[in-house]
């Protein structure tokens, strides 16, 4: 009685807590059979696995049947002992149980002549003899001392890619550096989207929920003890991932002091010239990573010893990187033209105060000069900040603009464990990661574009992700176990704080910055053919402040053949966003556009003619814009909720002593989310209305509902033919785990202002200004009233967004149902000698109705907003995040690993095709063809297709010197001895990518491709930009109004082949309890470029007179690469 209430004591204290958790595969099992000589079952034998690092001790007992199991074993190895009456007893050590694992050992027992014991090792080659589910396991051995380099380092990330069934895609680290600043990579698996895919560090959820490809926190390689990957037919505990579910466990202390000191070093010097730039040399570019990790038992002397009770484990990186960035080419004015005159640019300007409105009868200013008394204060200013010219007597391309960037990091880990009985085992973990990275503007004072293409000014911030978890053994076969956690993620981008409101404070532009710091920086000034003025950058500011929850119980229960497991978790995800966001013009500072005809004359010569941006540099000192521009954020943050809620029951059942069977159900069930103010906002297609709901009488949900019918059956056998080969097979289902966070919803947070003039030539208008200038500034923006809780069209304002659009909003349906992934698999392991095993299998996975945006005001072919299926109530597109998207994969995959002593080496090779009807990421991917009776040509290859990806891998110690077979004695072997080398090779087939068109399809929400004239297209495998990679004469422009004959996707690029490889040599002193590792690694050894696929909107190319192609221009050509040119690493480490 007194057990029963302390586990319901448990459930009801976990479940009360506030959490958020997917799937918690924190620790492995471990089971077996036990027989006499004669194969006959062994039972109520004695059987004791102890932890051989931290003593962790649990003890079994054989059934009727010979079988015993141990579940939720920490990770390591074991030493497991069986004692029966009249046999000898038996010591199998070194069993390594892994996370997510089954582990089986079975034991023939002899019969004892005297008290004796008969000890062996554990093969290094593993069967996975016990679960049905495709999974792959990096080892910290790999983590360590394999090469790899991510955009900042390393990333354990990158080995992902060595998983069968990975999609690799072109650009591995999505979004900028202020954006991604862990530098999280993306990976397809399975033809699964990768925001399909669920990270957890020891059970914690470190999704980035706004940009779910990338993870919001990325340990260090000397942190990481192990990483599980599960890709198809997941047990019923594991949920919230249809693509990879990703477990990563952060090392623990054993009774062992153990340590390691490091530092990783790149320059330019030791870095190649990129395939398509032949500058040399490189610009300056340091790279520097470096720590410590360190873990062991808790002593305080003569007061407390922790060995085989509590341990601790720490470590620390710090990554920086100083990078000069490639000087850039950009055009200023001249010294002349900063004064107003223009009588050198051969470009006559024109006084827009005079003639016609329409621009029309307007008369040149005289000498071409502007009076100074018609500069815009502003604009004087502003010229006065711009830097000196490097080529002076040039009209163009007369300024090369250089600067610096800095990225900086550091990574904190704290993690304790505590085991004060044999039944019970609690830990702790604490990760901190705080960052900021410096992008300096290319015309220093004046602003402009931030080097490396990032966020301007000062960027940033600190990850924050905890985590705790125990395990009860209740009685020899139930125990309970449940984790919390939480991570919170504090990025950011700002404007220069010296800058202040710069807008009002010093140009006296009115309406420009806000109020409050998040509003600092320059306002920006787009001048047609000049380099960009101030601050133009459309994502600065932001803030986001995000929030996830871990909470998660579980209970397992060994019943005869029967381990049975059921759970509960919940997720909870809370999105703080300052993002005044809303297309590609304005700002939050305020923008201004400047097209050169206010200057010019309708009729007259062509706007900045010959390429001389006169028109538009005067337009600009004259201080009128052509376009003006503001995001305001009524509210912050723009808050958004969303969760999920799930419960799972599991038998894994030993049907006979070669045959397990694994079935399960899980149920999941996503709520409606809401905002921090307010409830749901949702479009009403049929009532052209916006809701907010909790507003005006509006249902908190808007009268949405989410479907309760998520039920996921999974079910698997795994069946073992003899002692050295297993057959195994799967199949589940997966609810779409995609998350809620297009529904941030700008709208009714943000209001977007966009002034254009009525046509061309003509002044921009705002409310009560016929001329607008810098002088009269942006009219301020009015919140919407959402006290009504509704929004008509006849409520919006022409100059003012509020219903909403593809750039600021998204909408969802009434009934949210959504939908799901199946995927099966179908695979024979074979172990070839003990340290020797291969595998092959069929993968599939059929997505149906992923959560997707689907643009629901698409218009047919040369029908123009006019036919929009909302006009005229609403002519944009308005993207609605609903059940749509579709893919089908096949692959076979194969493996085949060879572990030798501390050696191993592996090699994966996956041959496979994935159809899908959408681009993207489902969650932020749309459809081509956006419109009903186009819809069904949306199918084709995914854009992360590749047929053929092969990996080979090994971490090789070379069998020379002391402790080798060979040369192992003497000078020669001390010189010759302790080296080791490590490397991957990896080859994929290419990318596919659509041939686009220029010409105009006149629909709304339509994409366009060009029309195929030549039944075969040939690939020429041209690299370079004099030679095509395709015959572009097969295509051709369609007539205008009418869709392209090509679909999405019809060829395929290059492909991709890399090698990195490293040598290392190691120093032992004091008996091999300190070592010192020197290591050289190279990134792209061979320095062979990948290249990108080639520019596929087609241009008619250039023909000779016999009617052969003289030039293509830039259609058809390769003009970059996708990978990066070699690059050289040193490293040192001393571990202990």
């Amino acid at each position: 009685m007194r057990k029963i209430s302390l586990l319901l004591s448990c459930a009801v204290a976990m479940l009360l807590c506030v959490g958020v958790c997917n799937a918690q595969v924190l620790y492995g099992s471990l089971t077996g059979n036990v027989t006499d000589p004669s194969s006959a079952a062994i039972p109520a034998a004695k059987v004791q696995a102890v932890n051989n690092e931290t003593g962790v001790t649990r003890q079994a007992e054989t059934d009727a049947r010979g079988s015993y199991l141990f579940s939720n074993l920490p990770f390591g190895s074991y030493k497991v002992t069986v004692d029966a009456k009249g046999f000898k007893t038996s010591i199998v050590d070194k069993v390594q149980v892994n996370v997510n694992e089954v582990r089986r050992v079975d034991i023939a027992a002899q019969i004892a002549q005297a008290t004796e014991s008969v000890e062996v090792a554990a093969n290094s080659a593993v069967l996975q003899t016990d679960k049905s589910d495709v999974h792959s396991e990096i080892s910290a051995q790999q983590v360590v001392e394999l090469p790899y380099n991510g955009g900042e380092g390393k990333n354990f990330q990158s080995l992902l890619y060595l998983v069968p069934g990975a999609g690799i895609p072109a650009t591995r680290e999505a979004n900028s550096e202020a954006g991604n600043p862990q530098r999280a990579q993306t990976i397809f698996m399975n033809g699964v989207s990768s925001t399909g895919n669920s990270t957890k560090l020891d059970g914690a959820t470190v999704s980035y929920p706004w940009l779910p490809v990338n993870i919001a926190y990325v340990p260090p390689s000397e942190a990481i003890e192990t990483v599980s990957i599960t890709t198809n037919s997941f047990d019923a505990e594991q949920g919230a991932a249809g693509g990879a579910a990703v477990n990563v466990a952060i090392k623990s202390g054993t009774n062992s002091l153990h340590g390691v000191l490091f530092e990783r070093n790149q320059n330019n010097d030791m870095t190649a010239v990129n395939y398509f730039s032949h500058t040399s040399p490189l610009n300056k570019n340091v790279f520097n990573q470096y720590g410590f990790a360190v873990g062991g038992p808790v002593w305080i002397p003569k007061l407390f010893n922790g060995k085989n009770k509590l341990f601790f484990f720490a470590d620390y990186q710090g990554t920086k990187r100083r990078q000069y960035a490639a000087t850039t080419n950009k055009t200023l004015p001249t010294s002349a033209m900063r004064s107003g005159d223009f009588s050198a640019t051969g470009v006559t300007i024109y006084d827009p105060l005079t003639g016609n409105a329409d621009g029309t009868g307007r008369t040149p200013f005289a000498n071409n000069t502007i009076p100074t008394g018609r500069i815009d204060p502003a604009s004087v200013t502003l010229t006065s900040l711009l830097p000196a010219l490097t080529r002076p007597s040039a009209l163009t391309s007369n300024y090369d603009a250089y600067g610096n960037t800095q990225y900086n990091r550091s990574n904190w880990d704290f993690k304790v464990n505590y085991n004060p009985t044999e039944k019970t085992m609690v830990w702790g973990r604490y990760s901190i990661s705080p960052m900021d990275i410096v992008a300096l503007l290319d015309l220093g004072p004046a602003g402009g574009d931030a080097f490396g293409g990032g966020n301007p000014g000062h960027a940033g911030g600190r990850v924050q992700t905890t985590a705790a978890g125990f395990t009860y053994a209740v009685s020899p076969t139930m125990v309970v176990d449940g984790n919390v956690g939480y991570t919170r993620q504090n990025i950011g981008a700002n404007g220069d704080p010296q800058d202040g409101l710069y807008g009002l404070d010093v140009l006296k532009i009115p309406g420009t910055n806000g109020v409050g710091p998040n509003y600092f920086g320059i306002p920006g000034f787009q001048v047609t053919g000049v380099a960009n003025i101030g601050n133009t950058s459309t994502g600065s500011p932001f803030q986001f402040r995000d929030n996830q929850y871990t909470t998660g119980i579980n209970l397992s229960k060994t019943k005869g053949a029967h381990n049975l497991r059921f759970g509960f978790e919940y997720d909870k995800y809370a999105l703080n966003h300052f993002q005044p966001q809303g297309g590609t013009f304005g700002t939050a500072r305020g923008t201004f556009g400047f097209d050169g005809t206010l200057t010019a004359l309708k009729g007259g010569a062509a706007v900045n003619f010959n390429g001389v941006p006169a028109n538009s540099w005067a337009e600009f000192l004259l201080g009128f814009p052509s376009r003006i521009g503001k995001i305001t954020q009524f509210q912050n943050p723009n808050a958004l909720r969303f969760s999920d809620w799930a419960f799972y029951a599991r038998d894994q059942w030993q049907v006979s002593r070669n045959l397990t069977v694994n079935y399960g159900m899980r149920w999941e069930y996503y709520p409606i989310f809401s905002h921090d103010h307010y409830g749901a906002t949702r479009y009403d297609p049929s009532t052209y209305t916006v809701l907010i709901g909790g507003q005006g009488g509006v249902p908190w949900d808007t009268g949405a509902s989410a479907s309760k019918k998520g039920f996921a059956p999974r079910v698997g056998l795994a069946y073992r033919l003899g002692s050295k080969t297993v057959i195994r097979s799967g199949y589940g289902i997966t609810i779409d785990p995609d998350n809620m966070r297009n529904q941030r919803n700008a709208f009714p947070s943000v209001v977007n202002q966009d002034f254009t003039p009525a046509n061309s030539y003509m002044f921009v208008t705002t409310p009560g200004v016929a001329q607008a200038s810098l002088r009269t500034g942006i009219p301020a923006a009015t919140a919407p009233d959402l006290s009504t809780g509704k929004f008509t069209p006849s409520t919006v304002a022409s100059t003012t967004t509020y219903l909403p659009s593809t750039n600021i909003a998204a909408s969802f349906p009434k009934f949210m149902n959504r939908g799901y992934i199946q995927s099966w698999n179908f695979f024979i392991q074979r172990e070839f000698a003990p340290t020797l095993t291969a595998e092959a299998g069929y993968v599939g996975t059929h997505a149906v109705h992923q959560m997707m945006g689907v643009n629901i005001n698409g218009s047919a072919p040369n029908t123009g907003n006019a036919g929009r299926q909302l006009a005229p109530y609403l002519t944009t597109d308005l993207n609605v995040y609903e059940p749509f998207g579709n893919l089908t994969y096949h692959g076979l995959q194969s493996t085949v690993k060879k572990r030798f002593g501390s050696s191993i080496v592996g090699v994966a090779y996956t041959f496979s095709k994935a159809i899908n009807n959408y681009n993207g990421d489902n969650g932020d991917g749309t459809i081509f063809r956006a419109y009903p009776v186009s819809y069904t040509l949306n199918k084709q290859l995914a854009g992360f297709d590749r047929t053929h990806t092969f990996q080979l891998y090994h971490v090789y110690q070379l069998p020379f010197g002391k402790g080798q077979k060979f040369l192992n004695h003497g000078v020669i072997g001390y010189i010759v001895g302790g080296f080791q080398i490590g490397g991957t090779l990896s080859r994929f087939s290419g990318l596919p990518f659509t041939l686009g068109s220029s010409s105009s399809v006149n629909a709304g929400g339509q994409g366009q491709t060009a029309s195929q004239i030549n039944p075969v297209v040939q690939i020429l495998g041209g690299h370079d930009p004099n030679t095509p990679y395709f015959d572009g004469t097969a295509f051709t422009n369609p007539p205008a109004g009418t869709l392209g004959s090509t679909g999405r996707n019809l060829l395929r690029g290059p492909g991709f082949f890399n090698v990195d490889e490293n040598v290392s040599r190691i120093f032992s002193f004091k008996d091999g309890k300190v070592k010192l590792q020197l290591v050289g690694e190279a990134f792209n050894l061979t320095n062979t470029p990948s290249f990108s696929t080639p520019n596929a909107t087609f241009a008619a190319p250039t023909l000779n007179s016999d009617g052969t192609v003289k030039s293509y221009g830039n259609y058809s050509v390769i003009s970059g690469t996708v990978s990066t040119a070699r690059q050289l690493q040193v490293g040192a480490y001393v571990r202990f």
